[in-house]
């Protein structure tokens, strides 16, 4: 059972927690929620949501900012997507995805999280698990003694790899077969005088159908040119305390796997020489810092998205 409030002037307040006496929420302005988000709930908040208590194995989604003040507990199963930022006091064993920055109080866990903005936890680790970001991420441990598997992404626009993925098929696809269309339609162009009535109509349709197509694929790229071109200054991950081996840090097109601890406070930025990409770790006032051991990443979806761009420039 799903409960709609219609309240997009005043805030919904809920003084327990959503769970089976509830059931899901479907809220058209701001959310205030005093305990818990129960397993297996949905809530859907337009506004803005402020979970004082739990959320747990839910399905959440917040149109406008999400204050998760009691953490977000996943069990595996948890899913929250805000359009705006973020605050929550942990994130574990949560798949999270914000549009704009996210700030968390202590640690993000065996957690999957997207960011279209920057990751603030000056007193926090990133333990186990995956974090893509697009701008930055400034914590104060990345991975655990253990060399818990930890990936860290940072200048990568995970919401572009997903439009790619879906709009660079389609581009082929509706350009292929706009091709196909137009050579099935040359040879009656050039006897267009001699043609009947109803050839001259098929003519037509078929040319209408090759420019709805075209305009279609021209829609889909525009999207991704709007996408990748979004501004996007120099990303870098900044760590207070230790980086711990298993660590793998990735940039744009370079990565690296850490292998010994290094200790902070340090900057964690891509660089280029001599043509080759590679991750500098930068202490203090040493602008130039020192390389770590680096390897080119090759990611697909990017990769299509800058040859479908460079071929129309």
């Amino acid at each position: 059972m799903t409960t709609t409030i219609e309240k997009p002037e005043s805030a919904t307040r809920i003084e327990g927690s959503v769970d089976p006496s509830t059931g899901n929420l479907d809220v058209s302005g701001d959310l205030h929620v005093a305990g818990n988000i129960a397993d297996l709930h949905t809530v859907k908040c337009a506004g803005n949501a402020h979970i004082a208590g739990v959320i747990e194995a839910a399905d959440v989604t917040v149109g406008g900012d999400l204050f998760a003040t009691g953490g977000i507990s996943g069990k595996g199963k948890g899913r929250c997507h805000i359009s705006g930022n973020a605050s929550a006091r942990y994130i574990s064993n949560a798949t999270i995805e914000i549009e704009h920055d996210l700030l968390v109080q202590t640690e993000i866990c065996a957690s999957t999280i997207v960011c279209g903005g920057s990751l603030h936890m000056e007193a926090g680790t990133i333990i186990g698990g995956s974090a893509t970001i697009l701008r930055s991420v400034q914590c104060q441990s990345l991975g655990a003694p253990a060399a818990t598997p930890t990936i860290v992404e940072i200048g990568i626009d995970e919401y572009l790899r997903r439009l790619a993925r879906t709009s660079i098929p389609r581009i082929e696809q509706l350009r292929k077969k706009s091709t196909e269309i137009r050579l099935q339609a040359a040879p009656l162009l050039k006897m267009q005088k001699t043609l009947s009535s109803k050839q001259k109509e098929q003519v037509t349709e078929m040319l209408f159908e090759a420019d709805a197509m075209e305009s279609e694929a021209l829609e889909l790229q525009l999207a991704l040119e709007k996408r990748n071109h979004a501004p996007n200054p120099d990303p870098s991950i900044m760590i207070t305390n230790i980086v711990y081996p298993g660590v793998v840090v990735r940039f744009p097109e370079v990565q690296a796997q850490i292998t010994t601890a290094i200790r902070g406070p340090i900057r964690l930025v891509a660089r280029s020489a001599g043509g080759q990409k590679y991750i500098a770790a930068i202490e203090g006032a040493d602008a130039s810092g020192y390389p770590l051991p680096s390897k080119p990443y090759y990611d697909a979806q990017l990769h299509a998205v800058a040859r479908l761009l460079s071929a129309s420039a």
